[in-house]
Protein backbone atom coordinates (compact mmCIF):
# COMPACT_ATOMS: atom_id res chain seq x y z
CA UNK A 1 0.00 0.00 0.00
CA UNK A 2 1.52 3.00 -1.19
CA UNK A 3 1.24 6.23 1.21
CA UNK A 4 0.23 10.04 -0.44
CA UNK A 5 2.62 12.01 0.56
CA UNK A 6 1.32 15.94 1.60
CA UNK A 7 4.03 18.20 -0.03
CA UNK A 8 2.25 21.30 1.70
CA UNK A 9 2.60 19.65 5.21
CA UNK A 10 6.07 18.73 4.67
CA UNK A 11 6.32 22.22 4.06
CA UNK A 12 5.03 23.80 6.23
CA UNK A 13 6.84 21.51 8.85
CA UNK A 14 10.32 22.22 7.67
CA UNK A 15 9.79 26.07 7.87
CA UNK A 16 7.97 26.17 11.24
CA UNK A 17 11.78 24.31 12.41
CA UNK A 18 14.16 26.06 9.41
CA UNK A 19 16.68 26.98 11.79
CA UNK A 20 17.02 23.28 12.77
CA UNK A 21 17.19 21.81 9.33
CA UNK A 22 19.44 24.39 8.15
CA UNK A 23 22.10 24.01 11.02
CA UNK A 24 22.11 20.28 10.25
CA UNK A 25 22.06 20.24 6.36
CA UNK A 26 24.72 23.01 6.56
CA UNK A 27 27.14 22.78 9.73
CA UNK A 28 29.65 24.94 8.40
CA UNK A 29 27.01 28.04 8.12
CA UNK A 30 26.36 30.44 10.51
CA UNK A 31 23.38 32.83 11.24
CA UNK A 32 23.79 36.27 10.02
CA UNK A 33 20.51 38.47 11.38
CA UNK A 34 17.82 36.76 9.26
CA UNK A 35 20.45 34.16 7.35
CA UNK A 36 21.61 31.15 7.36
CA UNK A 37 24.83 31.75 5.59
CA UNK A 38 27.46 29.16 3.84
CA UNK A 39 29.72 29.91 0.69
CA UNK A 40 27.56 27.37 -1.11
CA UNK A 41 25.00 24.72 -1.53
CA UNK A 42 27.89 22.47 -0.90
CA UNK A 43 28.52 23.42 2.93
CA UNK A 44 32.05 25.15 1.68
CA UNK A 45 32.85 27.33 4.81
CA UNK A 46 31.84 31.35 3.71
CA UNK A 47 34.58 33.56 2.83
CA UNK A 48 33.50 36.95 3.24
CA UNK A 49 29.69 37.43 4.21
CA UNK A 50 28.93 33.77 1.77
CA UNK A 51 26.62 33.98 -1.08
CA UNK A 52 24.38 31.22 0.03
CA UNK A 53 22.07 32.26 1.88
CA UNK A 54 18.37 30.64 3.87
CA UNK A 55 16.43 32.57 5.30
CA UNK A 56 15.25 31.91 9.10
CA UNK A 57 12.20 34.05 9.55
CA UNK A 58 10.12 36.53 7.57
CA UNK A 59 7.67 36.44 4.69
CA UNK A 60 10.38 34.63 2.75
CA UNK A 61 10.95 32.06 5.84
CA UNK A 62 12.75 28.96 4.71
CA UNK A 63 13.33 30.64 1.13
CA UNK A 64 17.45 30.03 -0.45
CA UNK A 65 19.35 31.90 -2.76
CA UNK A 66 22.98 31.59 -3.92
CA UNK A 67 23.88 35.21 -4.89
CA UNK A 68 26.90 33.76 -6.20
CA UNK A 69 26.11 31.23 -9.08
CA UNK A 70 23.07 29.78 -9.96
CA UNK A 71 22.19 27.22 -7.31
CA UNK A 72 18.62 26.38 -6.22
CA UNK A 73 16.97 24.49 -3.51
CA UNK A 74 16.92 21.88 -6.47
CA UNK A 75 20.40 21.73 -6.65
CA UNK A 76 20.55 20.90 -3.10
CA UNK A 77 17.96 17.98 -3.48
CA UNK A 78 19.42 16.43 -6.15
CA UNK A 79 23.37 16.59 -4.81
CA UNK A 80 23.90 13.34 -3.21
CA UNK A 81 25.64 14.67 -0.63
CA UNK A 82 22.33 15.69 0.99
CA UNK A 83 20.11 12.88 0.24
CA UNK A 84 20.74 10.92 3.30
CA UNK A 85 20.80 13.86 5.32
CA UNK A 86 16.96 14.48 3.94
CA UNK A 87 16.10 10.96 4.71
CA UNK A 88 17.49 10.97 8.07
CA UNK A 89 15.22 14.67 8.78
CA UNK A 90 12.37 13.15 6.93
CA UNK A 91 12.70 9.85 9.75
Amino acid sequence: MSRLVDMKLIASQLRDDVERVVHHLFPNGKKVGIYWVTGDIYDTPASNNGSFKIALSGKKQGMCRDFNGDDTWFDLLRSEEHTSELQSLRE
